[in-house]
């Protein structure tokens, strides 16, 4: 398949269905006695990412083709770590789609503990492109490839959330490429389906959150996604984070100053959280300043449709923020 995104396979020199998904469970003894062992793949490249966990280029001897070993070392050393793990890889295993990176199955290495995914191949993630020098990454990051990143990952999503799934972690290093330059979403360990109850969401990357997750509401849904998106868009055009702190106060501050304070005639659930009187320090922010903060640090042209997609998915009641669909309609694509 030709390459969608130009240059993007010179990173590397090596050629690289139902809404009861997240409720079946397969027991892990029942699930382990079925997995291959670590010793039937090569080792040919490793990525580190920020979770405890490590990406790696692997041949599948027994197939005879490159894969995508995923190794999670150190977060199995708890028996109920362990069976978190085994239950997000069946879980995964039903979702079949062009823009879900595609799981094949679980392995082990020495000991039992030792677990490790295996997924289709890959290219690289889309963080480590966004750390790229601007002058290397222009080749990437033109406005027809940024449109082309959006439509598959809001393709993603129109996916899991028809099935009512959340993904919950929508973030740069947990989008992928494959060598044909189509993006595709993994990791799904904090992925909620929304007819059960809420788990906590073990994930600290604020800045990729909206606010109702930040302050740890517990009946939010699908849009919470949607506003992740449109930090990864917004990420793209800026090449840095829109909210490009660390720190649940201070990305608060940064969503409020860009975005503008919540009135109260728009977002009334807003002003029940118990946080309110703390949240209301950042009501000298009028104004939403969106527009000009992305024409003033951009270095892209910002086109009309570009900004009112973007406006639409960084609304703040949830309710009222565009769908998934509804983004693919959007005369942007």
């Amino acid at each position: 398949m030709e390459n969608i995104i130009p240059g993007l396979d010179y990173q590397h020199n090596e050629e690289d269905s139902d809404n009861d998904i997240f409720e079946n469970y397969i027991s892990p003894s029942e699930m382990i006695g079925n997995c291959r062992s670590k010793r039937e793949f090569v080792l040919k490249k490793e990525t580190k990412l920020k979770a405890a966990s490590k990406m790696h280029k692997v041949m599948d001897n027994k197939n005879k083709k490159e894969v995508t070993m995923i190794w999670h070392e150190r977060i199995c050393k708890r028996e109920e770590e362990f069976k978190d793990l085994i239950k997000e890889g069946e879980h995964v295993r039903k979702l079949k789609h062009p823009c879900i990176f595609q799981f094949y199955e679980i392995i082990i290495g020495h000991e039992i503990y030792e677990t490790a995914f295996i997924y289709e191949s890959h290219c690289c993630v889309l963080s480590k492109l966004l750390k790229l020098e601007k002058k290397e990454s222009k080749v990437f990051f033109t406005n027809d490839v940024i449109k082309h990143v959006m439509q598959n990952l809001f393709s993603a999503l129109d996916y899991l959330h028809k099935k009512s799934i959340i993904h919950r972690d929508i973030q740069p290093e947990n989008l992928i490429f494959t060598s044909s330059g189509v993006l595709k979403v993994w990791n799904f360990k904090n992925a909620q389906n929304m007819e059960q109850r809420m788990r906590e969401l073990k994930s600290n990357e604020f800045r990729y959150h909206p606010i109702e997750l930040i302050l740890k509401d517990k009946t939010y849904n699908t849009s919470v996604d949607i506003w992740s998106a449109a930090c990864v868009f917004a990420h793209m055009l800026l090449k840095k984070p829109i909210f490009p702190d660390f720190g649940r106060e201070i990305v608060l501050q940064d969503i409020f100053r860009i975005l503008g304070f919540p009135k109260k005639d728009y977002w009334k659930e807003f002003y029940s959280y118990p946080e309110l009187t703390y949240l209301l320090d950042f009501k000298v922010h009028e104004y939403n300043c969106l527009d000009l903060h992305l024409k003033k640090y951009s270095t892209k042209i910002i086109t009309s449709n570009c900004l009112d997609l973007l406006h639409l998915c960084f609304l703040y009641n949830p309710e009222h923020r565009n769908t998934a669909e509804e983004c693919l309609m959007h005369p942007y694509f």
